[in-house]
């Protein structure tokens, strides 16, 4: 729930494909700082209220970020074209544009799945169906598509109420 000092000075340069000029510098994540990353989120699973919203809300709050995703969709472009060297226009398309519409696309599937479900038993009985957050999920993004595999990643575990860490590829971090 907040920005913290990385353990190491070690810096990942983020080289434009297009200059071959640094175009960003971050930090590095040192073994340490993942475990205090998977802690935090650990604990946010289980302290959290992400988890015990209900569906409906989780969903509404994945609706108002694609709202604010699709608002800077233009930044976004640029910021990815600026790490993978993607042409703007392929990165407005493909890059942004797909995205966006998939956490609509994943929003709208959440609306009809059956989080709750009753099934008749075999032996006269009914069996509840219960559809609950089993805790972290770890996001691996590779660069080339970076936030079309963050969005289908990271998307469907928040609607199941996961708690989730993206690690990003060291060619492009910015995007995350």
């Amino acid at each position: 729930g907040a920005w913290t000092t990385p353990s190491t000075d070690h810096r990942i340069e983020v080289v434009s494909p297009h200059t071959e000029s640094v175009a960003a510098s971050v930090a590095a994540a040192a073994p340490g700082d993942v475990d205090d990353a998977v802690r935090a989120a650990r604990a946010a699973f289980d302290t959290g209220p992400w988890p015990r919203l209900d569906a409906g809300e989780r969903i509404a709050a994945v609706r108002a970020l694609a709202t604010a995703y699709g608002e800077r969709r233009e930044q976004m472009a640029e910021l990815i074209t600026t790490e993978i060297g993607a042409p703007i226009s392929f990165a407005q398309r493909a890059q942004v544009a797909l995205p966006w519409t998939m956490m609509t696309a994943f929003c709208d599937l959440a609306e009809t799945y059956p989080w709750r479900e009753t099934r008749p038993g075999r032996y006269g009985s009914d069996i509840h169906i219960l559809r609950q957050p089993v805790g972290v999920v770890a996001a691996i993004v590779p660069w080339n598509m970076p936030q079309f595999l963050v969005v289908t990643k990271l998307i469907p575990a928040l609607l199941a109420g996961c708690s989730v860490i993206v690690k990003p590829a060291p060619e492009s971090p910015l995007h995350a």
